[in-house]
């Protein structure tokens, strides 16, 4: 005669284990529609030896009283052995190692089911239980701890997006950054020239792809044979670039393909003024850090570009007039604006 819930519940257990051993033994799946229905998730593959302890457990969960009905089971092999983690919807959790499929349902049974004392069997059935974690360490608290701590550092990790996509500084996953400057440069043959620059970016992770415009203005340059002369240059390109935190400040460090339009103005006697342009393209690189984390920051920007097709060769507009440069650097200051 079975005189109590918890006899019941031994009873129903091991009905269940005999039936679900038997389908288990006949091929069933161990992460089949029976789990699913029974809150029971299997994460990765399992040794064939664990799979008719599973389907026991999942037929479990559906037969034994007592048990939280926001309790979620989740399952995953480690070796030769299964994990196991059982959380309820208030977020508290137990977990447990099992080294053995004959102690599957016995280790479920003592994390999802607590036996009622004698005297308040009757008045507590209906109450949903917590899982029983006397053992986890918190001192049946129902503390929060996490699984790794709990399994010894051995629950398989959760999915967690690589180092190299999360974002640097706390920044937003994606985001729209544009900015501008204004600095001086110097080219090959002596020029030296104002400049100033603005960009507009994508940013995804920790990647960057956008597009730049550079106008160097009032280029000085000595030219004896002509009475003025003046040099401007107009620049656009593409930006590819990845993003690195330094703490303090974040590197960003590209390659930039640019197309140049150079322009020459001279007078010469009584011909009046002249200009003279060539359309040049370039590679360039560049390394631009901006301080701080607010959508607007102050950016310090170094850059140089050259010209492939003249690194070996000397090119002039006019006879007169002096060679166009082979190679460009810059520095500049300016500022920064991200979208929230």
């Amino acid at each position: 005669m079975i005189r109590s819930a918890h006899d019941r519940r031994r009873l129903a257990l091991a009905a269940a284990s005999s039936v679900t051993l038997l389908a288990g033994s006949a091929g069933a799946r161990a992460n089949g529609p029976a789990c699913d229905g029974a809150r029971i998730h299997v994460a990765g593959e399992v040794q064939p030896r664990w799979r008719a302890a599973i389907d026991g457990a999942c037929s479990a969960m559906t037969t034994l009283p007592g048990i939280d009905p926001t309790a979620h089971v989740r399952m995953a092999a480690i070796d030769r052995d299964l994990a196991l983690e059982v959380t309820l919807a208030d977020g508290r959790f137990a977990s447990r190692r099992v080294v053995s499929p004959d102690a599957l349902l016995a280790t479920l049974e003592a994390l999802l089911v607590v036996p009622p004392s004698d005297a308040s069997e009757v008045s507590d059935a209906s109450e949903p239980r917590a899982p029983s974690d006397a053992k986890s360490g918190d001192g049946g608290r129902g503390e929060r701890v996490s699984p790794a701590a709990a399994m010894g550092s051995t629950w398989p990790p959760r999915e967690e997006p690589a180092p190299s996509e999360r974002p640097c500084n706390g920044e937003p996953t994606t985001a729209i950054e544009l900015g501008g400057g204004a600095g001086g440069r110097v080219a090959a043959r002596g020029y030296l020239s104002a400049s100033v620059a603005g960009f507009a970016d994508i940013r995804v992770g920790n990647w960057l792809v956008g597009t730049l415009i550079r106008w160097d203005v009032i280029g000085s340059k000595s030219a004896p044979l002509v009475d003025v002369f003046e040099m401007e240059t107009v620049v656009a390109g593409i930006v590819v670039a990845r993003r690195v935190g330094l703490g303090f400040a974040s590197l960003d460090a590209g390659l930039s393909p640019r197309l140049a339009v150079e322009t020459q103005t001279f007078e010469s006697g009584a011909t009046g003024e002249s200009s003279l342009s060539s359309t040049d393209v370039r590679l360039g690189a560049f390394g631009r850090f901006s301080f701080g984390k607010s959508a607007l920051r102050p950016i310090v920007e170094l850059d140089a570009d050259a010209s492939p097709s003249r690194l070996r060769r000397v090119v002039y507009l006019a006879p007169r007039l002096p060679a166009l440069p082979s190679w460009s650097a810059g520095l500049s200051a300016g500022l920064a604006w991200t979208t929230p």
